[in-house]
């Protein structure tokens, strides 16, 4: 706030698609079906976008700079108090709560005190606002429909709450103290994360996983040794056999060997 100008942008496409996920039903804003078979249609997502950019139109504003001139800087916490409680409540599934549309994404407004100011303002702006803004959208393309730029540059890092932050604040000639404060936060999870977590075993568990294990490989050794004793004796036992046939045979070929002699 008072530092950063955060422009939402939606994915708005013009490229033909069947003209149930488009905006009245023609192919010229279009986006793509977000559950497939089910009952939602890209034309639902058009209109939640619609409402979406109308909460921010009418609810964010020139936040004033801290050297008591007006900034350039706009924000709208309304805006992102409703988009964290729309994405908690308004489900794409029916099985899940409430479904994602008109009703539930005004219910929600109604518990926003600026939004609920606001709502009949923004009912409006959806009817007569639609074309401009939906045309807005398409003259500002993303190159995906989750993508961000930072001061103009395309953002090729993961999506993620402490990516972002650090990449921010990276960004700035010179760094907010916020950014320390974030940052610090980020780290502070972490450690508080990895302290908290339970280990997967306890030290009695892992005692007697290694007692099995030992006990396993006692009962293969024995059951190695008692084969390999078996089997050195059926080869002795061969071997003292082969040596008594051999012996046998040289003394009945000496006595043929004899008895011709004669």
């Amino acid at each position: 706030k008072r530092r950063l100008d955060f422009i939402p942008h939606y994915y708005i496409s013009k490229i033909p698609q069947s003209t149930a996920n488009c905006y009245k039903n023609e192919e010229k804003y279009c986006v793509e079906d977000p559950d497939g078979t089910g009952l939602l249609t890209g034309k639902d997502v058009i209109d939640e976008d619609l409402r979406q950019m109308c909460l921010w139109k009418l609810t964010s504003d020139m936040e004033d700079a801290e050297d008591g001139k007006v900034g350039h800087e706009r924000f709208s916490g309304t805006w992102f108090e409703y988009i964290r409680i729309f994405h908690e409540k308004c489900h794409l599934s029916t099985g899940h709560g409430k479904t994602f549309g008109e009703d539930c994404s005004y219910e929600v407004m109604q518990s926003l005190p600026e939004a609920k100011e606001e709502l009949n303002n923004i009912k409006k702006c959806v009817r007569t606002d639609a074309e401009t803004l939906l045309h807005m959208q398409t003259k500002n393309t993303a190159w995906g429909v989750l993508a961000l730029r930072i001061n103009g540059w395309r953002f090729r890092g993961a999506l993620e709450p402490e990516t972002v932050t650090r990449a921010i604040c990276a960004s700035f000639p010179w760094e907010p103290p916020e950014c320390k404060d974030m940052i610090e936060h980020f780290g502070g999870r972490k450690v508080d994360k990895i302290m908290n977590q339970k280990p997967l075993l306890s030290l009695e568990e892992i005692l007697l996983i290694g007692l099995g294990c030992a006990a396993a490989v006692t009962a293969i050794l024995c059951v190695y040794r008692c084969t390999y004793e078996g089997s050195l004796r059926n080869l002795v036992r061969e071997e003292v056999m082969l040596e008594m046939k051999n012996a046998v045979f040289g003394q009945e070929k000496s006595k043929e060997q004899y008895l011709s002699l004669d």
